[in-house]
C-alpha cells in the first residue's frame, strides 16, 4: 500500500490526458496543490442553468449597436449567445478560457479573487483549438449548476485595470446577493481601496478585503498564497495527504483488514488473505448514488476523501472500501 505514491501518479495521468504542462520536479504537496487548481480552472461540460445581469443586458445591446460598424462587437455579440446555448446543452467551453490554463503553473488572480472565469468571445479559433484572444470578454462565475453572467467588456491590457474593477463585484451583489453573502465579514471594517491601489496588492499576490457597498468582502475564492497559487487549493492538498495518511494508519490494523476481507466475500468476491489498496479517482468508478451515500455518510472516514474526487479500494476487486467508525475499532459497511 503506496497510496501517496498512487495519488502522484494519478495527478501526473491527469494533467497529460488534459495536456497541462506542470514540472516533473514538482514535490507531492505543491502538485496536488496544483491539481485542485486545475479542476477548479477546468469547466466540466454538465449542463447548467444560465442567468444575466442586468448590467450584461445594457452591455449586449450597446455591443449590438456597435456591431453594425465594428465586426469584433458583432461577433462578441453572436459568440455570448453560443456560449450560453453551450452551457446549457453541457457542451464543454474551456476553448473560450485563457490559453493560460494549460499550465499548471499559470497564474489566475481574477478567479481565486473574484471567482470569476472569463471567456474570449471570438470567432477564430488557433491551431490548438483554443478562442483566439478577442477584443471582448464574458466575466462569469461559473458553478457546479449555475453559470452567472456579470459583464462583456473589452479584452484589459495583461497588467490592465479591468481585470480587479471592483464594478465587477458590485454588478454580483447586486444582481445575485447569495452568491457574494458566505464572504461578508460581520464586525470589521474594510478599507475604500482604489482600483489602481488594489491592482498593485493582487500584482503582489496580496489578498484583502473588499468594500462593496458597505459591505466588507472576503475573496470569493479564498485568494492567493504569496506564490500566486489558490490558498483553498493549497488547504486542500494539505488535507488530502493527511487523508490518505490516516487511512494508511487504519488499514494497516489486521482487525480492520480481516474485517473488509469478510465483508469482500459477502459481496461475493474471491478475497485472499494478503489484502492490497490502491487510490483511484472516484469518477473512474462509475459511482452509482448509493456508493456515494455510504462514502459520504456520517462516521465514514473516507467521507473527506470521496469529496474530494478519490475513493480507495481492494486492489483485485477494484471492490470501494468505505470504513465506518463507531467510536470503537473502524469497521467496513457494505
Amino acid at each position: 500500500m503506496a497510496l501517496e505514491s498512487d495519488l502522484s501518479r494519478l495527478i501526473r495521468d491527469q494533467f497529460d490526458k488534459n495536456g497541462i504542462s506542470y514540472k516533473r520536479s514538482m514535490r507531492l504537496g505543491r502538485l496536488t496543490a496544483r491539481y485542485f487548481e486545475m479542476t477548479t480552472r477546468l469547466i466540466q461540460p454538465i449542463p447548467r442553468d444560465v442567468h444575466f445581469s442586468d448590467q450584461i443586458v445594457a452591455s449586449l445591446g450597446k455591443l449590438s449597436r456597435e456591431g453594425e460598424s465594428d465586426s469584433s462587437a458583432h461577433d462578441a455579440w453572436g459568440m455570448m449567445f453560443g456560449l450560453r446555448q453551450h452551457l446549457v446543452d453541457g457542451v464543454n467551453v474551456n476553448a473560450f478560457l485563457s490559453k493560460n490554463i494549460r499550465s499548471a503553473d499559470g497564474w489566475d488572480g481574477l478567479l481565486w479573487t473574484y471567482g470569476m472565469h472569463h471567456f474570449h468571445l471570438g470567432r477564430e479559433t488557433d491551431k490548438d483549438g483554443f478562442v483566439k484572444r478577442s477584443k471582448h470578454l464574458l466575466f462569469a462565475i461559473v458553478t457546479s449548476t449555475d453559470a452567472y453572467f456579470v459583464d462583456v467588456r473589452p479584452h484589459p491590457s495583461k497588467d490592465g485595470i479591468g481585470w480587479v474593477s471592483q464594478e465587477l463585484l458590485q454588478i454580483v451583489h447586486a444582481s445575485w446577493p447569495d452568491l457574494i453573502e458566505a464572504n461578508v465579514l460581520h464586525g470589521v471594517w474594510g478599507d475604500k481601496l482604489t482600483d489602481e491601489e488594489m491592482q498593485e496588492l493582487r500584482r503582489k499576490n496580496m489578498n484583502y478585503a473588499m468594500n462593496i457597498d458597505g459591505k466588507v468582502i472576503a475573496p470569493l475564492r479564498g485568494g492567493m498564497a504569496s506564490d500566486g497559487s489558490s490558498v483553498l487549493c493549497t488547504l486542500s492538498a494539505i488535507s488530502l495527504l493527511k487523508e490518505l495518511r490516516c487511512h494508511e494508519e487504519v488499514l494497516r490494523n489486521e482487525e480492520v483488514r480481516q474485517a473488509v476481507a469478510e465483508d469482500l466475500r459477502g459481496k461475493g468476491h474471491n478475497v485472499e488473505c494478503a489484502l492490497e489498496f490502491e487510490l483511484v479517482i472516484l469518477e473512474e468508478l462509475a459511482p452509482t448514488p448509493e456508493l456515494i451515500t455510504t462514502l459520504t455518510a456520517e462516521g465514514c472516514i473516507s467521507r473527506d476523501l470521496c469529496r474530494r474526487g478519490f475513493a480507495i479500494v481492494e486492489k483485485k476487486s477494484r471492490s470501494p472500501i468505505a470504513i465506518h467508525d463507531s467510536g470503537g475499532a473502524p469497521s467496513p459497511q457494505s
